[in-house]
């Protein structure tokens, strides 16, 4: 297996990319690349809300690096008649910002390991986090939204429980999956927590069906598909260097982004790339990202034999994802439902999508959202490596196919899957449950 010279890399705890996209007025970058904060929108000049509209509470926000933490930046700083203020962990998404354009952030110790309560360690840790909400919420005024319905949703639940603000919760796919099919503990309190808000904010209608198995009534359900920026993500972008360091002569050149573990397919990827080399002996493909299964799949890779054409890079930093998309043909990230975990939705389809390259995806999880089958992609079971070498052979030697579905795609994003029209999505649900 060959490793790209000077890969990047990034902060990401998770082995996610960074893909973090806020309002040009509101953020700038560094040298280093870093989004920060204007001058003049940081805290010291101007004091933090008493009865803020939103109280986002989250383990997870910028400069955290990873999809649940560019969601919520994303959604929040674009609801401009909102006062918004975050709760988040002061270790996991430390920062210097306390400030971003309309968006206040509190750090405090917020994250737990233990979601339940029967432990009284744990009973005491989310009382305190109940008692940071009442603390930074007007009981009439604000509307409370949890990251997650577990943990930071219990914390609200709690409050509420002791006269504090109405709340509602996020539902990502994967995170339900694992709560449920966890102990009777969590399960109880997911269905608690769930039953106790005022929303819950699906990222696709496949959550959706899931938060309605809990028996939350409809009117309550609101999907909110995660967006991209059309402007920082779209064609013409030169991504030559990178074309030119792994498919120098013109090869066929296959992509995926994204953290290295079972669920992303990524070995199914490889072992498809070891057929497809029978009959497209120069096929290229690389693998952006670190990740827990990084050595399995650097082992696998060596077994197969296909060194000459798998690479690996690693973390990467997250401006330069919009080049590694320019530079290859077809994107491919062939999701699976591995045990409990699936994917909820995957943003990077919608990047690719943006940068009108095709995609191939598993037809499992939200992804058959994200992709529109035999117009902007193709969707794949994830479990056939046959299958996939076909899917790919079919787009490696079709160049008139993937640019049809290239352009389609980008043309799907600009009509319904940008960050500014989930934005709008989430301001008419707060109309509609306030």
């Amino acid at each position: 297996m060959k490793r790209g010279k000077n890969a990047g890399r990034d902060d990401d705890d998770d082995g996610m990319t960074s893909r973090t996209s806020v309002r040009a007025d509101e953020t700038t970058k560094d040298p280093s690349g870093e989004r920060t904060a204007t001058p003049g929108s940081l805290a010291s000049e101007a004091v933090r809300p008493t009865r803020p509209d939103l109280l986002l509470l989250t383990d997870l926000y910028p400069p955290f690096v990873g999809g649940s933490a560019v969601l919520y930046e994303n959604l929040y700083s674009r609801l401009a008649d909102r006062t918004v203020v975050v709760l988040t962990d002061e270790v996991m998404s430390a920062g210097p910002d306390t400030r971003r354009g309309n968006v206040w952030i509190e750090r405090r110790a917020i994250a737990s390991a233990c979601w339940g309560l029967i432990r009284f360690s744990a009973l005491r840790h989310h009382w305190k986090v109940a008692s940071h909400i009442k603390a930074l919420a007007d009981r009439k005024h604000t509307f409370v939204h949890c990251g997650r319905i577990l943990p930071e949703g219990l914390a609200a639940w709690l409050a509420r429980k002791r006269r504090g603000p109405r709340y509602a919760c996020f539902a990502h796919g994967e995170d339900l999956t694992m709560q449920l099919n966890s102990s009777r503990e969590l399960r109880m309190l997911t269905y608690r927590v769930a039953h106790g808000a005022s929303a819950i904010f699906c990222n696709s209608n496949n959550t959706a069906g899931m938060v309605r198995d809990l028996g939350v009534r409809d009117e309550r359900i609101r999907v909110i598909h995660p967006g991209v920026d059309p402007d920082e993500f779209r064609p013409g972008i030169d991504g030559s260097a990178f074309r030119q360091r792994y498919a120098p002569d013109g090869e066929p050149f296959m992509l995926s982004i994204g953290r290295l573990e079972p669920r992303k397919g990524f070995d199914l990827t490889i072992r498809a790339i070891a057929k497809l080399r029978e009959r497209i002996p120069k096929v290229r493909y690389l693998i952006v990202g670190g990740g827990q299964d990084s050595d399995r799949l650097a082992s696998l890779v060596r077994d197969l034999k296909v060194e000459e054409n798998v690479f690996m890079t690693g973390k990467v930093p997250g401006g330069d994802l919009p080049r590694y998309y320019a530079a290859c043909d077809v994107f491919v990230h062939p999701n699976r439902i591995e045990g409990v975990d699936l994917e909820g939705f995957g943003i990077v389809f919608l990047e690719a999508a943006a940068t009108e390259r095709v995609t191939i995806g598993g037809d499992s999880g939200g992804v058959p959202e994200a992709i529109a089958q035999n117009k902007t992609g193709l969707l794949v079971s994830g479990t056939d490596v046959n299958e996939l070498a076909s899917a790919m052979e079919r787009l490696i030697t079709s160049p008139q196919l993937r640019e049809e579905m290239g352009k389609r795609g980008r043309q799907r994003v600009l009509e319904g899957f940008t960050w500014d029209a989930a934005a709008a999505k989430m301001a008419a649900a707060l109309h509609e449950v306030s």
